[in-house]
């Protein structure tokens, strides 16, 4: 009952101030949170993710000349030059590799679990469906090692996840 109060509270807020949610782009609002945020709640996936190559790209995937290369850190890394994002491994080391936002787009404006309940609320404040769209930003023709096309059906589930809807029914606490 309170989650409820607390979000009409927090949508009525946005609307009061005149704000409607789909006045404003998330994706300039949003800033990366990181992992270390997601695994909160996400637990089985964040062990899932940090099996992968993806977790790893850019420490295990990249020489010293690539990993100063704009070209090669925007796939290897997360939110490359956007708020709260990858900068550089000096200053930002936490945000290397792809990691959850890569794919799901950056979480501050959503991560919490009144927002992540709501599906249309999530989607809205940034969250992305895992899609095609999202993983060809990187895995297409200027890629130089993709293996040809992306064939998203073959390639999806590069760790476990929930199915969207699953998620929002019941979340995804399983620690």
């Amino acid at each position: 009952m309170r989650r409820k109060i607390a979000l009409i509270v927090s949508v009525s807020f946005i609307l009061v101030m005149g704000i409607s949610i789909d006045s404003f782009s998330s994706e300039q609002m949003a800033k990366y949170v990181g992992t270390d945020t997601c695994k909160m709640c996400h637990w089985k996936q964040y062990r899932s993710w940090a099996k992968t190559k993806m977790a790893k790209t850019f420490q295990n995937s990249l020489n010293a000349e690539q990993r100063e290369d704009p070209e090669c850190i925007v796939c290897h890394s997360t939110g490359y030059k956007k708020p709260g994002g990858f900068e550089n491994y000096k200053t930002t080391p936490q945000m290397a590799g792809v990691q959850c936002e890569a794919c799901h787009g950056a979480g501050s404006l959503y991560y919490t679990d009144q927002i992540m309940r709501n599906r249309y609320a999530s989607m809205q404040l940034g969250m992305l469906e895992e899609n095609e769209k999202v993983c060809v930003t990187c895995h297409n023709e200027k890629n130089p090692f993709s293996p040809g096309p992306f064939k998203f059906d073959k390639n999806k589930g590069v760790h476990e996840h929930f199915s969207m809807s699953e998620g929002f029914k019941k979340h995804q606490y399983d620690r």
